[in-house]
């Protein structure tokens, strides 16, 4: 009786586990697949089988570094500028002695330029420069001189010339202004720099630039009108000027010297420009960004 006690016990137990275990894997098996067939999910068929896609995502917190072009390279570390420049000729009059008179083609009203300076290479310091600016000069034009001119007369400021007017007794005398225009003057520079300290505070700056005319600025001798009537007859309307080329020059040199206040936009410039014949001084204020 104990044996069939233990027999029929045992029995039970094994009866018992095996169903627990059927009962776990259909619960595996079946139940995903309900859930699947009932979940709604859009599906791809390709020769009758479903198509699955399987997608990774890499999710990169850190931007990709945009290439630049070497052009942009360069335009960031470049410096531009933006100034205006009065100055004027050292030395010289425009009015010589009793003689002649000096019409001078410079920059009398001032002139506005805009440049720009680069580090050579990995330097802060030394840089090459370019930019062009533009003036108003006065220019003796002489195909308008009058035909009857007798020289040149220096009025209260005013350049006048002197014309004569025919008359049965004696020719008489008459005035008219001369023939003294303003007109644009364009140059191109090109030079080096040092600049004193970082860009971050450019402090002081020093620089020379080589600076060309496409058009040549010209010198004109405008002469007085003879004192004796008797000879107003004989002057040509020519011979009362001189245009001298040689006294003015394609080619100039400007040495400077600039200062800003710290980590300031805004600069201040003293200048002095040689050539072999004309020597000028000016002073620039402008602004660098």
């Amino acid at each position: 009786m104990s044996s069939r006690a233990f027999k029929n016990k045992g029995g039970l137990s094994l009866h018992f586990c095996v169903l627990i275990c059927l009962s776990f894997v259909q619960i595996l098996v079946v139940v995903p697949n309900s859930y699947a067939s009932e979940s709604h999910r859009d599906t791809v068929l390709v020769n009758g089988q479903i198509l699955r896609i399987t997608a990774s995502v890499v999710i990169d917190t850190v931007s990709a570094e945009i290439k630049k072009t070497p052009f942009w390279n360069w335009m960031d570390d470049a410096d531009f500028m933006a100034y205006s420049r009065v100055g004027a000729e050292i030395g010289a009059k425009q009015v010589e002695g009793n003689d002649f008179y000096r019409v001078k083609d410079n920059s009398n009203f001032g002139e506005v330029g805009f440049g720009v300076c680069h580090p050579y290479k990995e330097s802060f310091q030394l840089y090459y420069t370019g930019g062009v600016s533009l003036g108003i000069g006065k220019k003796f034009y002489e195909n308008e001189v009058d035909l009857n001119a007798i020289g040149f007369n220096w009025t209260d400021g005013e350049l006048i010339q002197i014309i004569t007017v025919l008359d049965p007794l004696q020719n008489e005398l008459d005035t008219l202004s001369a023939p003294i225009h303003n007109r644009p003057l364009f140059k191109l520079s090109l030079g080096s720099e040092w600049h004193g300290v970082m860009r971050g505070a450019r402090g002081w700056v020093w620089g020379g630039q080589i600076e060309w005319f496409p058009l040549k600025s010209e010198r004109a001798f405008l002469y007085r009108a003879p004192d004796n009537p008797n000879a107003w007859d004989n002057v040509l309307w020519d011979s009362t000027f001189d245009l001298v080329k040689d006294e003015t020059n394609s080619f100039q040199f400007r040495a400077y010297t600039s200062w800003s206040p710290w980590n300031f936009s805004w600069f201040i410039k003293a200048e002095i420009c040689w050539s072999p014949n004309v020597t000028s001084s000016a002073v620039s204020l402008g602004y660098i960004w």
